[in-house]
């Protein structure tokens, strides 16, 4: 049978909470920086809009060549890498790229004038427009919020038996974010869900639910970690990293 953790493995966690504490700021801080000397994370077209193409080469495609190409249509703010092999290749481009209408056919038709030895074939193009992303952007906010909120209900609830106080902050919180109309009140859906938080924290403390605070905390660690790690390396944050966090 496999054993994976050695029978009487003793790890004393609680001797060394403060080193990887401080590990865990560290992180986090570097993290923080790295966002802010980027200008924010590097949104995927999910949530920031564009076009997102998937073409096959008949041989290994060369990604610095198809970026040049990409150039000459005004795309050199495209993201190009290899999609799972070699003759595989993904294209995100932003939106308001300024190749106008029909991109993928533009593309396709520019690489195989650039190689006439080869078979280029136009697997995917998938557009989303900004009022779609906005949307995306707004709802996977919301969702995260009340993924915490259900998170603090249980915690409490299972925990700490306080199922009633927990279900009533969880509601207000849900009813007045939920129904409030944000393009009325000029509020972006970052900003509610950092007002829906912040509120949540400070009423945990008030009503004594001390184990979905820490619940609370470890989940803003794990995504603070996530995205910071993100956009240290310019890495894309899309829907699938969003629910993964």
């Amino acid at each position: 049978m496999l054993e994976l953790v050695p029978p009487g493995l003793r790890v004393d966690f609680i001797g060394q909470a403060k080193i990887w504490m401080s590990i865990s700021v560290v992180v986090i801080l570097i993290g923080v920086a790295s966002i802010v000397w980027r200008g924010g994370v590097n949104q995927g077209i999910d949530f920031s809009g564009g076009t997102l193409l998937q073409l096959r080469f008949s041989q290994p495609a060369d990604l610095s060549m198809v970026r040049e190409a990409l150039g000459t249509l005004g795309l050199e703010r495209s993201i190009v890498q290899h999609y799972g092999e070699t003759h595989e290749v993904l294209i995100r481009v932003p939106q308001g790229g300024g190749a106008g209408q029909d991109i993928g056919a533009q593309v396709q038709r520019l690489l195989q004038d650039r190689l006439p030895g080869q078979t280029i074939e136009l697997r995917r193009a998938e557009a989303v427009g900004a009022q779609v992303s906005a949307d995306l952007r707004r709802q996977a906010l919301l969702a995260l919020l009340y993924a915490i909120l259900g998170t603090g209900v249980y915690i409490s609830g299972r925990f700490e038996a306080k199922w009633f106080v927990a279900l009533g902050l969880a509601a207000v919180l849900f009813v007045v974010t939920y129904t409030i109309p944000l393009e009325f009140l000029g509020l972006s859906p970052f900003v509610v869900l950092i007002v829906g938080l912040v509120a949540f924290v400070v009423l945990s403390l008030l009503l004594q639910l001390l184990y979905a605070l820490a619940a609370i905390v470890a989940i803003y660690h794990d995504v603070l970690v996530t995205v910071g790690f993100l956009a240290l390396f310019d890495k894309e944050f899309d829907l699938q990293i969003i629910a993964a966090s």
